[in-house]
């Protein structure tokens, strides 16, 4: 008879409890795992929303740069005239409410104006704010540059300058000064009159030389030849005027009416020395002259004079005659026009300055429709100028060249120039009148200014991503 085993004390393992088991195990990874793979994908998204972000405020900020270049170049080209009602001009680089806006490659886009914060020609160099809004997508950001620009830093004197002046006539200068480093002759038929509004003074004669009552056809130009200050450091008649000779002003009419103006009649000592350069109605030297005027020793560099002709040429201005075609401000508002005359005996070599397109009213307002935002500057290498009847002119006129060439000859017939000269003689025995007005000023030729525009503090004021 077969024996049956006792019962087995622990209990055989089931399909259904291992099944149990490998769910939860299953369970638990699958959920792991999604909790790994959402990680991962929101650190992914972020980190590609970030990138996107700071591509866009890399862009951003690359449009905001291309603003500011922009309204640099621009100041370069056409000066600082167009701006004069910022910030609140209508539209455009002087509009805070309206400012140029540009779209570029790719979407993004910048937003530009300028601020005048001490302008020209009052603060020189002048001081403007540059502000600049750039957008790509959701980034923006704005930037601010402030920029100096001036008169270059041996820059042209606002003024009529020679190394010598022949009076005569009947012409005038108004509010403007001449300067000069040699003789003055004929100085009572210059009527010189009016505010110098580039200097803020009374408009006068100021030589490191003599000022002479005599003509020119003496030769003697010293302190017995009819000079003006050979009796005494106040001339009546001519209370503002600076020569050699001049001194301290005794009490009196002369000191009164320049005591206002000690920058250019108090005692000055300009080249820390010791001794007096400047004292009422003397200028010691020319070295003191050109330092208080803040005369060049030669009008234009060598490479400035490159430049410049560089400028002409890419107008269509340059000419090795004198023969030349008028340039219309309607094509280039802000010309230069260049000579380089080849060297001679100065026959054929005078320049004829009757041009037509490049007057206006004197005195004009500024901002007004009167008061053009144009230049034209002259410049005339190896040979001379001259204002012939009937001519109206709004020019810089810069002539080179030592004598015998340089000269600027007689403003016949009523002709008028409205600006500055820099020669090396200057007759003024015709019956023309030379004049400077704040509309002048205001629209000193590009190319004049454009060396000293530099950038002197740049900040970024704003960085904002946006959603």
């Amino acid at each position: 008879m077969p024996v049956t085993p006792p019962p087995s004390s622990s209990s055989p393992r089931t399909p259904h409890s291992d099944h149990g088991a490998a769910l939860v195990l299953t369970l638990f990874a699958t959920t792991l795992a999604m909790i790994v793979g959402t990680t991962i994908l929101s650190v992914t998204v972020a980190n590609l929303r970030s990138a996107r972000l700071s591509q866009d405020a890399a862009a951003a900020l690359d449009a905001a740069d291309a603003g500011l270049a922009q309204a640099s170049s621009h100041l370069r080209t056409h000066g600082v005239a167009g701006i004069a009602c910022s910030p609140g001009c209508p539209s455009g680089y002087g509009s805070q409410a309206s400012p140029t806006v540009v779209d570029l490659p790719g979407g993004s886009q910048y937003r530009v104006w300028v601020e005048a914060v001490a302008p020209l020609p009052t603060h020189n160099p002048g001081r403007y704010v540059v502000h600049s809004t750039g957008r790509a997508r959701d980034g923006v950001r704005e930037i601010e540059a402030e920029v100096s620009i001036g008169t270059r830093p041996l820059g042209l004197p606002l003024a009529l300058f020679a190394r010598s002046f022949d009076g005569g006539g009947n012409g005038a200068v108004f509010q403007e000064s001449i300067l000069t480093t040699g003789c003055v002759w004929s100085r009572g038929h210059i009527t010189v009159s009016g505010t110098d509004v580039a200097y803020d003074i009374p408009a006068a004669v100021h030589s490191s030389q003599y000022v002479s009552t005599s003509n020119g056809g003496n030769s003697n130009c010293g302190p017995s030849s009819g000079a003006i200050h050979r009796n005494g450091a106040c001339h009546t008649s001519y209370p503002h005027d600076q020569s050699v000779q001049g001194g301290a002003y005794p009490a009196g009419q002369c000191k009164t009416l320049t005591d206002p103006y000690p920058t250019y009649y108090g005692d000055r000592d300009l080249n820390g020395d010791g001794s007096t350069d400047v004292q009422g109605s003397r200028i010691k030297d020319e070295a003191s002259l050109r330092k208080l005027f803040s005369i060049p020793e030669q009008a234009f560099t060598d490479a400035q004079l490159d430049q410049l002709r560089a400028v002409a040429k890419s107008q269509d201005n340059y000419w090795k005659s004198n023969t030349h075609t008028t340039p219309t401000p309607e094509k280039h508002p802000h010309a230069v026009l260049f000579f380089d005359l080849p060297a001679g005996n100065n026959t054929g070599q005078r320049v004829d300055l009757n041009m037509s397109g490049w007057s206006r009213p004197f005195d004009a307002a500024v901002g007004s429709p009167e008061c053009k935002d144009q230049s034209l500057l002259i410049v005339v290498v190896g040979g001379d100028v001259k204002l012939n009847a009937g001519t109206r002119l709004v020019a810089n006129v810069v002539l080179t060249s030592p004598a015998p060439y340089g000269r600027m000859n007689k403003l016949n017939g009523n002709a008028e120039l409205i600006g500055t000269v820099y020669a090396d003689s200057m007759d003024l025995t015709g019956t023309g009148d030379v004049k400077l007005d704040e509309c002048f000023v205001h629209n000193l030729s590009p190319s004049l200014v454009d060396t000293t525009l530099t950038i002197t503090d740049y900040r970024e004021v704003d960085r904002t991503d946006r959603l």
